[in-house]
């Protein structure tokens, strides 16, 4: 797990993890349909949303702990996921909503 500080709740301007041949077939189930955020904060700009048991692609241990979220029936979660789904830009999901397949 990565834990990185960001000062500020806008997008972060480093780039995201790069997918190797390790990482490339890593995909997440969503425990109930969940926005996909511009950025890894609860308050960011939504650009889609990945519906309850879709599947969307994702890094295999990118986890970003960020302030405090009670969603999906979970309390007190910190972890983001980068996900790709349906042709939207990548995004950021709460790892509180969703499970790895």
């Amino acid at each position: 797990m990565f834990n990185l500080a960001v000062p500020s709740a806008t997008a972060d301007p480093r780039p995201l993890p790069s997918d190797s041949p390790a990482t490339s077939a890593c995909k997440l189930k969503s425990r109930e349909s969940v926005k996909i955020r511009k950025s890894w904060n609860i308050n960011s700009t939504a650009l889609g949303l990945l519906p309850k048991g879709k599947v969307a692609r994702s890094g295999c241990i990118t986890e970003i702990n960020r302030g405090k979220y009670s969603l999906c029936g979970r309390q007190g979660w910190r972890t983001w996921r980068w996900v790709e789904y349906a042709g939207l830009p990548r995004g950021w999901v709460p790892y509180a909503c969703v499970n790895p397949v």
